[in-house]
């Protein structure tokens, strides 16, 4: 994979992928190794047939073992594949919990500071500045409102007729 540190070791993170990969490419050649195992055991059988068709009983017999011997050893190529192929899918595995296990071993200082930041009485003090700033501002609005009614000069005598008129 090529994540090689300075002294020539290999991160612990590559050599399980690397495992894995080799696991892997190593279950695909089994595969084919079986597969061609199969196809010469087709070829056998093929050839002990036209010696029975021929009467070469003899021939036959020992054409025939040969095909078996291709089948036995196309399914011992196909069980280490698959036997390599779930030793592949577990390698992965722990690939990817050692990649999570770093990422949360990272987020654990970050957490701890956050929760030293957020000690309760300063939280309780950055409560109450933010109340008393929204205060402040209810204060201010109701000002300026005042401020905007006197201007545009409506008084309780007016409101009342206005009232009064829609009502």
């Amino acid at each position: 994979m090529g994540n090689e540190k300075s002294k020539g070791k290999k991160d612990p993170y590559a050599q399980l992928y690397d495992a894995s990969f080799e696991m892997r490419m190593q279950a695909k050649s089994l595969e084919k190794e079986a597969q061609r195992a199969r196809a010469k055991e087709q070829q056998e059988r093929a050839k002990a047939k036209k010696f029975m068709d021929k009467g070469d009983m003899e021939s036959a017999k020992m054409v025939a073992g040969e095909a078996i011997r291709f089948r036995n050893e196309g399914l011992n190529y196909s069980r280490m594949s698959a036997k390599m192929g779930a030793v592949s899918a577990k390698l992965d595995s722990a690939y990817r919990t050692q990649q999570v296990s770093a990422q949360i071993k990272q987020a654990v200082p970050s957490l701890k500071n956050a929760l030293k930041q957020m000690e309760k009485s300063g939280i309780s003090t950055n409560m109450a500045d933010f109340e008393k700033v929204f205060e402040d501002l209810d204060v201010q609005v109701e000002g300026v409102t005042g401020a905007l009614d006197n201007v545009v000069g409506a008084s309780s005598a007016d409101s009342d007729a206005v009232s009064e008129l829609l009502g």
